[in-house]
């Protein structure tokens, strides 16, 4: 006995220092502790964004409320009285728990599921319990960053359940609607603006969540690295989320598991006199796959048409704006815009070089400002000469009419004349005014740089006044980034 107990102490030796060794060579490419505080410092903003999003859309909501009490306490107080009496001390309960320290009893989410969360609640758990492989900073941050990430989902768990709030109280106010034909139409655009509120807040939780679809380089790069790990490998298949929504049991595969079940001769003969024919039960049942998937495939077309089958679909009774869920920086486009005039008596040949700033007012129009100088090339080719020859200032708006055409306005003021310093450009007097009227077409172009090109023809009605008189008719070429 006792040299076989020799044996197996250099045995476990030697697991525990290739095991230390294979986890350190995974440490060394995924750098645990800058990894934790990217992921601690991206969830914390979530979580930010989360709560002041959601703080506005309860006031928003409670403002909505108090109208709707107001009219119908004129029909009916006592009924008004039991529908709204407990909605304000509801909303502020779930306003406070949003921002409270509350955990989960199960610790798993509810809800969709979101491979990327999944992906990054097992990575920073598996790191977190074998923490004995890392340094007392590293361990530290990890555990920070886990702690942050169990608040950004009970953040995500309390936003669901506002949204299930909502949605009783939407299905009560209709009620109300249904069943009161003497309420005043106000009570309808009430109605109507807390429907759309409720619309866009869940329309902005669902982006938040979407984020967590898809892995960034970051954590793509730290998967790959445990993955190769059979621990890790081990670790999620007993922890993750999906690990929990499909579960094997301990018998599966064992002749215990089997015993019971029918013969394929047996499953071939079911099917066969199930759904009836004369082919083998693989011909019938490749036939029923073949019509279910057709029926799957027209069902996701309208799944995506209501809300990209994120699970979290909410018909609007109006035309959404999706630029409504985007922050300020979000809807800004940035592009540039060219213009080129032949020379004449009184210009050289010259190109108006501006720079825009564009806001999406909606889906369908943006408005912006530019500013760009003009600059002079000289008369003829023989007669080249890079000059100065003055600025602009610029306001555009763009309304969508059809597919990739915009019906395009603005109002420009031009300094025409060359100068040296900015004195000279400050007598409005001497700046030319320009209204704008025409068509814009968008052209995709596969390239990264030029894929949103913008060619305009423009139609200038203040021309006849200027002096010099200018083109009426101006051709631009604009690229938006």
């Amino acid at each position: 006995m006792k040299p076989k107990f020799l044996l197996i102490i250099p045995l476990t030796v030697c697991l525990q220092s290739y095991s230390q060794q294979s986890f350190d060579s995974v440490l060394n490419k995924i750098n645990p502790e800058k990894w934790s505080a990217a992921v601690e410092k991206k969830l914390s903003s979530l979580e930010n964004k989360i709560i002041a999003k959601t703080e506005r859309s309860i006031r928003k909501l409670q403002k909505q409320e108090a109208k709707l009490k107001k009219m119908l306490s004129a029909v009916d107080s006592v009924n008004a009285k039991n529908i709204f009496g407990e909605a304000q001390q509801k909303y502020a309960q779930l306003s406070k728990r949003l921002k409270s320290r509350v955990s989960f009893p199960d610790g798993r989410m509810s809800g969709e599921y979101l491979p990327y969360l999944d992906s990054l609640k097992g990575s920073l758990s598996f790191l977190n319990e074998n923490n004995n492989f890392l340094s007392a900073a590293k361990s530290a941050k990890v555990s920070d960053a886990l702690n942050v990430f169990n608040e950004f989902e009970n953040k995500l768990h309390q936003a669901d359940a506002i949204k299930e709030f909502i949605k009783e109280r939407k299905q009560q106010f209709s009620d109300i609607l249904n069943h009161y034909s003497s309420l005043p139409g106000k009570f309808t655009n009430a109605l109507a603006k807390y429907n759309k509120e409720t619309y866009y807040y869940s329309q902005q939780i669902r982006e938040y969540k979407e984020i967590f679809r898809d892995p960034d380089k970051l954590l793509q790069k730290t998967l790959v690295a445990l993955n190769k790990l059979p621990a890790f490998q081990q670790f999620m298949k007993e922890h993750s989320e999906l690990a929990g929504l499909f579960t094997i049991p301990n018998s599966y595969a064992s002749s215990l598991a089997i015993s019971g079940l029918q013969t394929r001769d047996q499953v071939q003969q079911i099917i066969a006199s199930r759904f009836g024919g004369n082919g083998s039960a693989g011909q019938i049942f490749s036939q029923q796959v073949q019509a279910a998937q057709s029926q799957l495939d027209r069902f996701k077309e309208k799944l995506n048409a209501l809300g990209g089958g994120s699970g979290d679909i909410d018909m609007p009774n109006f035309k959404p704006n999706a630029q409504r869920t985007k922050t300020f920086f979000e809807r800004l486009e940035f592009g540039t815009n060219m213009q080129s005039t032949k020379s004449n008596v009184v210009f050289p040949t010259t190109t108006d070089l501006s720079f825009m700033v564009g806001y999406r007012i909606d889906d369908k129009k943006i408005a912006g400002l530019g500013i760009g100088g003009k600059i002079g090339w000289g008369k003829d080719i023989h007669h080249i000469a890079v000059t100065g020859q003055g600025l602009n200032f610029r306001s555009f708006i763009d309304v969508k009419i059809k597919s990739s055409f915009y019906a395009s306005g603005g109002f420009e003021y031009n300094y025409q004349k060359p100068f040296n310093e900015l004195q000279q450009v400050y007598d409005l007097n001497e700046w030319q005014e320009s209204g704008l009227l025409g068509v814009t077409k968008i052209v995709s172009i596969k390239n990264k740089v030029f894929k949103k090109t913008k060619l305009q023809l423009l139609w200038d009605f203040l021309s006849y006044k200027q002096i010099p008189k200018a083109e009426p008719i101006k051709f631009r070429v604009g690229y938006n980034f």
